[in-house]
């Protein structure tokens, strides 16, 4: 009886050793990965606190900025966020729709549209110009660029035959808003600097058209910093007498919501807003509304970025946009880092891309504490 007694404890004893071992060992695991963690996200902080507004948006964005992909915005009614609600994600049989387009997968067009990208896939650049060409399509890019141009023509096509919608004859969204904000900097910058917006520009993308058919900007008067850095006015050509003479930036944002009413956004059309990143809204607006003390613009609050959705498109690194101009082989028009400039070339790129086959849809969300 007692060996019985002591074989027991001992097995005892030796499971409690073992569990103590795994969640000690789960513990520094967590741990460990938590200090990566940090480390990762101070050295992104330390890079967007040392570098001016052209180059924060070129550094990678802390991990609490960056979001993962997104369907298309559900809409909160045009009130509320003004962005095109999917039919997908509206009706009330959305789950049995899902089903429905895997199902659709299994249609035979996939399995030519999978062989015609074999094919391409084949070619050299010059063939594919050449293919292009024929076609009487937009020839430049480089060759990530017209690759996934010709693909998208073949699909598009093969998509059409089988009578099924393409990115031609569905538009997700009947306007874009693209805007580009510019702030107060100085180069070095301090540490606990506060940037206030001092443009704030809009550029209205008709999707169906694929034109700019207007544009809106207004400079904002700095309260904290209102005397322009002699770095600021060089970088942004924007002059001190052009901010004084401005309004603040509620004011400025009121008129923005009033143009935007005037166009029937939100209510007869759909819209989305765009910019070439996350930074826009998730830095520049998010801290000039804490600043000014007025709500976050419910519009605002869902964006598509343009840069993640080039990169998704044309299977390219992520990219700023000087880099996604020179990719497509544009040139910048206008003068750069001036916000009105800088919104309509991002429009340019994202006309390239819907006219090249890509669904935008809103993909960044605003990441709050």
């Amino acid at each position: 009886m007692t060996d019985i007694i002591l074989v027991t404890v001992t097995a005892l004893v030796g499971l409690g050793t073992v569990i103590f071992l795994i969640l000690n060992f789960s513990r520094r695991r967590t741990m460990a990965s938590a200090s990566h963690e940090l480390q990762n996200v101070a050295k992104r902080m330390k890079c967007s606190a040392d570098s001016s507004p052209d180059r924060m948006k070129q550094c990678s964005p802390p991990r609490h900025l960056e979001t993962e992909e997104l369907p298309c915005s559900s809409g909160d009614g045009p009130s509320a966020s003004g962005l095109a609600s999917s039919k997908r994600e509206t009706h009330p049989n959305a789950y049995k729709e899902d089903k429905d387009e895997k199902k659709n997968f299994k249609h035979g067009v996939f399995k030519k549209i999978s062989r015609k990208n074999g094919e391409i896939n084949q070619l050299s650049k010059q063939k594919i110009k050449v293919m292009l060409s024929e076609l009487k399509l937009d020839q430049r890019g480089s060759g990530d660029v017209v690759k996934a141009r010709l693909k998208n023509h073949f699909k598009n096509q093969l998509l059409g035959e089988a009578g099924m919608e393409t990115t031609c004859t569905q538009r997700r969204y009947d306007y874009i808003c693209v805007i580009d904000f510019e702030a107060t900097c100085d180069e070095p910058s301090p540490p606990d600097y506060l940037q206030e917006i001092i443009e704030f520009p809009v550029v209205l993308l008709n999707t169906h058209t694929l034109e700019i058919e207007e544009s809106f900007t207004h400079f904002c008067k700095p309260v904290i910093n209102p005397k322009l850095s002699d770095f600021c006015k060089v970088l942004t050509s924007i002059t001190q007498a052009q901010v004084d003479h401005a309004d603040t930036f509620p004011v400025v944002l009121n008129k923005v919501k009033e143009w935007m009413d005037s166009k029937g956004l939100g209510t007869t059309h759909t819209f989305a807003v765009a910019a070439d990143g996350p930074w826009d809204m998730n830095y520049f607006l998010n801290i000039q509304c804490e600043l000014s003390e007025i709500p976050f613009p419910e519009y605002a609050k869902r964006w598509v970025n343009l840069s993640k959705a080039f990169s998704n498109f044309y299977k390219t690194h992520r990219m700023n946009l000087l880099s996604m101009l020179t990719t497509l082989e544009l040139s910048f028009k206008g003068r750069q880092h001036r916000g009105i400039d800088d919104a309509k070339n991002i429009a340019r790129i994202a006309i390239q891309l819907l006219q090249d086959g890509c669904d935008l849809q809103v993909n960044e969300s605003l990441q709050q504490d």
